[in-house]
């Protein structure tokens, strides 16, 4: 189910007084059945540049940030649903993302990758399970997660869904 999470956005009137410029439904989502986002806000350079009223989101949904960027993304993994060979395949080129896991990775899990980023991630509802090449780790709800590139991957062994927020942050590889 693709995911609609509302969002406000703000910025500066004509007058340079504060306003919400945007106050909609996450434009920027994808679903693949066995997880889904949106993206609420992107950033391509640091320091972010704050100027104009233009939605940032509206770009291809990618696994990494830009160099220098940032991406705000909100998560919903569903209950038990586990991605084929092929579907984990497909959801990597699909995103874009250039670490796309090897035949080793796929034996601790199907979807296990690392990333160009640091991800601070807030599990909201839910459990979730955070596989990692020393073990598994239970994530439940209001749990903090700071994935700092390294090889993991996520699975939802409950009957509920679990949804997070993701804040990614381009970052120098380990």
């Amino acid at each position: 189910m693709t995911v609609k999470v509302k969002r406000f956005i703000t910025g500066l009137n004509a007058k340079g007084k504060s306003m919400v410029v945007l106050d909609d439904l996450a434009p920027n989502a994808l679903d693949f059945g066995f997880i889904s986002g949106a993206d609420i806000w992107v950033t391509n350079e640091t320091p972010a540049d704050n100027t104009g009223n233009k939605d940032r989101s509206l770009r291809p949904f990618t696994h990494d940030p830009s160099p220098g960027g940032t991406i705000f993304r909100y998560m919903r993994f569903p209950p038990a649903i586990e991605a084929s060979e092929e579907e984990a395949k497909k959801f990597f080129q699909v995103i874009g993302s250039k670490n796309q896991p090897t035949e080793s990775d796929r034996d601790l899990h199907g979807l296990v990758h690392k990333t160009d980023s640091i991800d601070y991630m807030v599990v909201l509802t839910g459990e979730l399970w955070m596989i990692m090449e020393d073990g598994e780790y239970l994530l439940k709800a209001g749990d903090c997660i700071v994935q700092r590139g390294t090889k993991h991957s996520w699975l939802n062994r409950s009957k509920l869904e679990c949804s997070a927020i993701v804040i990614l942050i381009d970052a120098h590889e380990f």
